[in-house]
This record gives structure tokens, sequence and C-alpha cells, in this order.
């Protein structure tokens, strides 16, 4: 991808059309030589029929960072990955893998915290969010399903 990334550039596919937190974060923890190319799934919202729609699209947008010769792509959304209930990334890293020709791995974020979660021995986090009450919920679910307690305010970080 040219002189930006001359050690890798990363492939991030992000659900909301306007964003700010993400992108800087990401910029602050890339290393030198790493670049971020970004396609938006254009979601305007939060709600069910938005993350539906917005998931529409998220092949087309592997597909872009494929042909723009990225070295792996991060689709972003955890909302969007959690409402449709646990093991949904392994579908959705399967249908953005088949839509970009198998030509780069893909991953999402909720794998990347799974792994994370796992590599710290934490079994039980608390979870602290600016989402509606339905949407942290959804995350718990998630996140209980593969032996990771969460709970709101008091709960207290504990490893295994």
């Amino acid at each position: 991808m040219g002189a930006y990334g001359w050690k890798a550039t990363i492939g991030c596919i992000l659900p909301p059309r306007t964003n700010e937190t993400v992108i800087n974060e990401a910029v602050r923890l890339a290393p030198e030589g790493v670049s971020w190319c970004w396609s938006v799934m254009g979601l305007p919202e939060f709600g069910q029929y938005q993350f539906d729609e917005a998931l529409g699209r998220a092949g087309e947008a592997a597909r872009e960072l494929a042909d723009r010769g990225v070295d792996i792509i991060v689709s972003c959304g955890i909302p969007l990955v959690t409402s449709k209930g646990p093991g949904y990334h392994e579908r959705l890293e399967a249908d953005l893998a088949a839509a970009s020709g198998h030509r780069k791995p893909v991953t999402t974020d909720i794998r990347c915290v799974l792994g994370s979660l796992r590599a710290l021995g934490l079994d039980e986090i608390a979870l602290l969010s600016i989402y509606q009450r339905y949407i942290q919920d959804n995350l718990v679910r998630y996140l209980a399903h593969y032996g990771i307690r969460g709970g709101r305010g008091g709960a207290q970080l504990r490893a295994r």
C-alpha cells in the first residue's frame, strides 16, 4: 500500500457513517510503518434494522479492501456482531473471507477481544459502556457463551 504502510496495512471495516473514536485510537496504536485503510458500512443509528442493513454491506467493504491490497481485514462493530448471538463472528469472518475471494486473512474485533481476555486469564470483567442497555445485554450474553462473566459497575477483574 505504498509508503504509509511499508510494514503492513490493516483494512478496517467500520459500521458507522461517521466516527472519531475508533479511528483516532487506531491511528495512535499503530506502530511506525503500519497504516490503516478504512471502509465504512454507513450505519446511521443503533437499531436492529440498521444493524442488518450495515452488515449487508460488509462483504462489499471486504472486497474493496482486498482490492486495495491491505494485508489483513478487521471487521469492527461489536454491537452489530453481538446482536446476532454467540458465534456470529465466526460466520461473519467466513462470509467476509469468501466475499474478498479468500485473498486476505479476516478477523473481527470481538475475536480479538475474546483472545485478549483469554491471554490475560480473565474470566470476569466489569463493563463500562455508553451504549444502550440492550446493546450491553447482548455483549454480556455473547461473552458469557465464551466463559466470560461481565457485570456492570461493581464487578471486579479477576484472573483465573
